[in-house]
């Protein structure tokens, strides 16, 4: 019965967003870009004896 009931509530999750969704429309790649981007942070935690220690987290800067 639980079980059931679990199953029910999924589906209909399911419906909703999937409406949602089609109300909304989709967003993909053809949108333009935004004029500005924020800046990111990037968290790597630094543990351990690696061998690229060093050049790991100076490969997170190079990326575009």
């Amino acid at each position: 019965m639980v079980v059931e009931l679990f199953e029910l509530i999924a589906v209909f999750y399911t419906l909703i967003t999937a409406i949602t969704a089609l109300r909304l429309g989709w967003r993909g790649e053809g949108r333009p870009r935004p004029p500005f981007t924020p800046p990111v942070s990037v968290l790597k935690p630094l543990h351990g004896e690696e061998a690229e220690l060093l050049g790991n987290p100076a490969s997170f800067a190079r990326q575009d």
